[in-house]
């Protein structure tokens, strides 16, 4: 491999009007960067990784910042319109460890005052890693 572990990544089809200003607007980011991250094109026809990263036709262009370092893939989503600014500050955002990665997550319910709380990706932290608080967590995939 090329030893950088942080990837952008930009999803869109080849025919598509946005195509050309978006690899444009990647270019002075991917100067920028030189080193530290690469830039990748993925064209919608690639639907394995397309999957991957839950995206269909509908939702392109599209973008998402991927780190491969310790040990696991974390994903950090980019949802700006694809302007060179936008895309230079989410990967500088990175590299200065400010941004959060994206989970998948059901939303945080609405009502969760029961004797039993339903925890959620995006409530995890709050939760359970509440040092006030003795927890126990029953995992559940209702898939399995």
């Amino acid at each position: 491999g090329s030893g950088i572990e942080s990837h952008f990544l930009y999803f869109n089809s080849e025919e598509s009007e946005t195509h050309s200003a978006s690899m444009d607007a990647l270019k002075p980011a991917a100067e920028e960067f030189k080193g530290k991250t690469l830039f990748v094109f993925v064209p919608e026809t690639e639907s394995r990784v397309m999957s991957y990263f839950d995206l269909s036709a509908d939702d392109l262009p599209a973008a998402v910042l991927v780190s491969m370092g310790e040990g696991d893939m974390k994903k950090f989503g980019f949802s700006k319109e694809l302007t060179a600014d936008n895309i230079k500050a989410h990967v500088a955002a990175f590299h200065a460890g400010e941004l959060k990665p994206t989970l998948k997550s059901e939303e945080i319910p609405d009502e969760n005052d029961g004797p039993v709380t339903t925890v959620v990706g995006k409530s995890f932290n709050d939760v359970v890693l509440d040092e006030e608080k003795d927890v126990f967590v029953k995992f559940y995939a209702p898939w399995c």
